[in-house]
């Protein structure tokens, strides 16, 4: 089993003010983390007969949060890649 569940929020900020920076890091971490270990485990979780795969995200993956643009964003794109993840990799 994986669990996939570090992330970070960034700051609190309206996107026309919201550090480009932070954005970055905030994808790296909440997205891109995700992905990469993810892909690593793959191979090992397909020598299990029983293997799953849980993303965590929060409702602002469903909903959205003002002023909190970068976190709100990597929320809903966890649940894409989760949905996505579900349908691809984990069904050869």
């Amino acid at each position: 089993m994986l669990v996939d569940n570090a992330g970070i929020a960034g700051p609190t900020a309206a996107v026309e003010d919201y550090d480009e920076s932070a954005w970055t890091s905030v994808l790296n971490v909440n997205l891109t983390g995700t992905f990469l270990v993810t892909k690593r485990a793959i191979p090992l979780l397909e020598e299990s007969p029983a293997a799953s795969v849980i993303t965590m995200s929060s409702l602002a993956g469903l909903y959205g949060y003002p002023n909190r643009v970068a976190y709100s964003t990597t929320n809903w794109g966890l649940v894409g890649f989760a949905k996505a993840l579900s349908w691809s990799s984990m069904k050869k």
